[in-house]
Formats: C-alpha cells, structure tokens, sequence
C-alpha cells in the first residue's frame, strides 16, 4: 500500500486512491493514467474495481484486468468514456455523477449488462448497438430532450430517464422485455406505444404535464401493467368532463378546476369591505370558506382520479406508491358503475333530443309544405278572380257602347 501511494504520486493522481491501486503513465499514451493492482489486492477482488471520489478527469486504462466485470468510477470529473479495452468480461459500469456528454466508446465491452450514467450531460440517447445485452440502462438527471435508438435493445428490462427534459414519450417498439420505466420529472405531455410492450410492469410517470387520460391512452391498453404514477400531473389534480370525470354528475373535477383558478374573494358583500372589526370578520371567514370549498373539490378530484384509473386498470396494484385494496377496487367499480349509468342516461337523452328535433323538423317541414300550398291556391284564386272580373267588365262595356249606338 505504501508503495501504491507513492506510485500514485509520482503520477499525479490524488494519495486518497483505493489502496492496492498503482497509477502510473506511459510514453505510449502521454496525459493518460495507467492503473493497475498489485497481485494480492487483485487476488482478494479480481471482478470488482472501485475507482470512485478521487477527482478523476480522465479513464486511465487498466492493466492486467481482463478478468474485471465490475467497474466503479462514481463522483469523479469524468468528461469521456473511454479506455475500457481490456475488458471482455465487464458487465457492470458505473459513471454516476461526471461530465459526460456524449455515450461513446462502448464498442469494446459488448457483454455489458448495466450501464450507469445518471446525473451527468448527456443529450442524446446513442451509440448504443453494441450493447445487445444490456439489461439496465440508467440515464437519470441529464439533458436528454427525445427518446431514441433504443428498439435493438431486445435484452433491456430497466430503462430510467427521469429529470431529463422528454416531451413525448414514444420510440420504445422493440423493447419486448422492458419491465420498469421511469419518467419522473421530465415535461411530458404524451405517451404512446406502451401497450406495444409486452412485460411492462412498472410505468412512472409523475411530477410532468400530462393533461389528460386521452394523452396516455396507451397506458390503459396495457394488459401487464401492475404499478403505475402519475402524481403531480394536472390530469391528477383535476379532472375534466372529457375524461367522463367530474362532469354532471357532481364528481367534482369541475369544481376543483375552478377553486384552483380563483385568486380574487367572492362572495362578499360590498357592505362587508367598510371599516371595523366586524367586517374584518367576515372577510377571513369567507377566506376560510373559499378555501374549505377548494380543499374539498380538490379532495373530490383526487378520488374521481383515482377511481377512474382504478378502474380501468384491473390487474394494478399500486397507484402513485399507494397499493390499492379490496375497498378500493369496490369503490372504484361503484363508480364506474354510476359512471357508466351516466353516459347511458345521456346518451338517451341525446337519442331522446334527437329524435325530437327530427319530428320538429320533420313537423315543420310537413306545415311549411302546406303553408306553401296554401298561398299558392290563395294566389291562384285571387288570379282566376281578376280575370273573371275584368272579363265581366269588358262584357259590360261593350252592352253600354251598343246600347248608345241604338
């Protein structure tokens, strides 16, 4: 060990480095560190190396390591993958919290099975083909604005995104063995193909701007979703009459859409904006009130929420962290019971309406035909009446004019 610090100041590498670990340089590779272990430390651990929280700026390339399939290089100052030649046998490698900003140099360890990239500068999902079979692939807190080149990733089971900036969540065909998928914190407003994958299991999709149910349709065809979140999202927050929640029947979603909205007191009296104690009173109690009434139609939102997901998603478990219990699977069938008799009793009443205004329609139609025949006779007559009456005044005349001739 003592010999491993001194080994490793000599080639400018921190003394707090993993005792056992000797780095040095080459003149073959000038500016890059070369790490290697000594035969002891290497025989105590020969698939594991942790190379984490020693200010490194650069991978050094790694001596004597082929035997390696755990590689650590956590909370470092990592710009570049790189250096990883030499490893045939890796299948673990961990660069959480670097630089990085671009996936690259992966092409020589094509075994790799999970790859840790988040919290680093990433902006775009590539150069991943290599890795056939890979199995996690974390890409957390980074800058990634689109989902990509993922489809040859056939073996891939965990997928993370979250904290990144993804808008529309699609491009994911192919991943027919993607079980978890996390897309917390992003800014998402659609989701499609999820019912495209066949073992998802796990759906995270809280704290984005998910309007409504009909943005995630996908989500409620999925036949092998188990958990899902969609917390913080407005479609979780309110609900609107075109997601058949708090419409008419008093669900609420409405309700809450409104208090939400309302930053100016209503409901008060000019009287009670004078001076004085009393009115000062009145004032904070209608405060109070307003604010009851948004808490409850918020309240009322929330359960319209959950029951509607509930509902449609037989086979889930938990919803937004919370499992969902016998109770709630009753309620929630309950209320799509009532649901259901809701739109079945408005679509009677339209078939209803309808039809009245058909036989209106058709009603004033048949009366403007004959409205129409009747003025029509009516002119028809007043016509044969003036002929007939100037016909007689000529016949008049024309006695008149003979009878002054005799």
């Amino acid at each position: 060990p003592a010999g491993a610090v001194t080994a490793a100041k000599r080639a400018g590498a921190p003394a707090d480095l993993a005792v056992g670990c000797v780095f040095t340089q080459s003149p073959n590779y000038p500016g890059v560190p070369i790490v290697y272990r000594t035969a002891a430390q290497r025989a105590e651990n020969s698939e594991r190396l942790n190379l984490d929280r020693i200010n490194l700026a650069t991978m050094p390339l790694l001596e004597g390591e082929h035997r390696l399939r755990l590689l650590n290089y956590q909370n470092n100052m990592l710009r570049k993958i790189c250096h990883l030649q030499g490893l045939p046998n890796l299948i673990f490698l961990d660069l959480y919290n670097n630089r990085i900003e671009r996936i690259e140099g992966l092409a020589c360890v094509p075994a790799l099975r999970v790859l840790m990239l988040g919290k680093n500068a990433i902006r775009n999902v590539e150069n991943l083909e290599p890795l056939r079979k890979l199995d996690v692939l974390d890409l957390h807190s980074n800058r990634i604005t689109k989902i990509q080149r993922l489809s040859h990733l056939v073996e891939l089971r965990v997928l993370n995104l979250a904290g990144n900036a993804v808008d529309v969540v699609d491009n994911l065909a192919g991943l027919r063995s993607l079980t978890e998928l996390n897309l917390r914190r992003n800014q998402i407003e659609r989701v499609l193909d999820l019912d495209a994958l066949p073992a998802l299991q796990r759906v995270f999709l809280s704290h984005n701007v998910i309007e409504s149910f009909e943005d995630i349709g996908c989500v409620f065809r999925s036949k092998s979703l188990s958990e899902l979140a969609l917390s913080h999202n407005p479609v979780s927050l309110v609900s609107s009459g075109a997601d058949g929640i708090g419409g008419g029947g008093g669900g609420g979603g409405d309700g809450a859409k409104a208090a939400a909205g309302k930053t100016a007191p209503e409901n008060i009296d000019s009287s009670d904006q004078g001076e004085g104690g009393g009115d000062g009173t009145k004032i904070e109690a209608a405060a109070k009130e307003r604010s009851d009434r948004k808490r409850t139609a918020a309240a009322e939102a929330l359960q319209a929420y959950r029951h509607h997901v509930i509902s449609s998603l037989p086979n889930l478990t938990h919803l937004d962290l919370q499992r969902i219990s016998d109770d709630d699977r009753k309620t929630a069938k309950v209320m799509a019971s009532r649901k259901e008799d809701r739109m079945q009793h408005e679509i009677r009443e339209k078939r209803a309406r309808g039809q009245r205004d058909l036989a209106i329609s058709r009603a004033r139609a048949t009366w403007n035909e004959r409205l129409r025949e009747r003025q029509q006779a009516q002119r028809l007559a007043t016509r044969h009446d003036g002929e007939g009456a100037a016909g007689s005044s000529s016949s008049s005349s024309s006695s008149s004019s003979s009878s002054s001739s005799s």
